[in-house]
């Protein structure tokens, strides 16, 4: 799924635990996740837009 594609969407980070620790929403076009602050490890990134999800590991070092 392309974020340029579906309009509006919304970005979710999870940590390990499955907690959400980020979230962004946007109606439309380029948007930016900003990962200051988080520990080090893998987490899983939400792309939600209407009933289309896509999901991705993201190592953050």
């Amino acid at each position: 799924m392309r974020a340029a594609q579906i309009g509006g969407y919304e970005l979710t980070l999870y940590d390990a635990q499955g907690r959400a620790v980020r979230t962004v929403r946007n109606a439309a076009g380029a948007t930016r996740m900003p990962l200051g602050g988080l520990a080090k490890g893998v987490y899983t990134l939400r792309l939600t837009s209407g009933q289309a999800s896509s999901i991705r590991k993201l190592l953050v070092e």
